[in-house]
């Protein structure tokens, strides 16, 4: 008489404990593998994307002061209302003479922005030049200079190379003391 296969005498495929252990355990380095990198890309696209939105608003600036007759200055400012100098939250762009706020961008990026130059503000004339002298924004990461964005005595802007921002990695070095 032949017997009908029960379920229960089945051979059942399954993972033992140790391989399951041991496909976790190469999942998990392999992900933290992955995740620095990953991390490292997302700061650099912020950055670039506060480099982008800096220039556009400084050549939004210098034309509003060649259209409209009148100075324009960009602070560093949290609020839009009023200039602290504080670039690393954020930057208002306003006409002093009318006390007119015509925008105002809030940082959303843990790196800080950073203003060197003569003046803690940058005005533009009538005739788009900035009296205050050359100066740069820049940005830091991992103790060196990510990006830089150069504005001339004319109002024109450049954006430095790799190499320059090699150069200038002391801006982003703490002072010894």
């Amino acid at each position: 008489m032949i017997r009908p296969k029960h379920p229960r005498y089945e051979r059942q495929l399954a993972f033992t404990l140790g391989e399951l252990l041991l496909v976790l355990a190469l999942l998990g380095t392999l992900v933290g593998l992955g995740t620095q990198p990953l991390l490292q890309m997302v700061t650099q696209h912020r950055q670039q994307a506060v480099l982008a939105q800096l220039r556009n608003t400084l050549q939004h600036a210098r034309a509003q002061a060649v259209l409209g007759g009148d100075s324009v200055e960009l602070c560093g400012s949290a609020q839009a209302e009023g200039c602290d100098d504080d670039w690393a939250a954020g930057w208002t762009l306003h006409r002093p003479a009318q006390n007119e706020v015509l925008l105002h961008h809030r940082l959303a990026t843990r790196e800080p922005l950073r203003w060197s130059g003569f003046a803690r503000r940058v005005r533009f004339l009538p005739n788009g030049t900035s009296p205050t002298g050359n100066g740069r924004f820049y940005q830091c990461r991992s103790g060196k200079v990510a990006w830089q964005l150069v504005l001339n005595r004319q109002g024109r802007l450049k954006t430095t190379t790799p190499q320059e921002n090699s150069a200038k990695a002391e801006l982003c070095t703490p002072p010894t003391r």
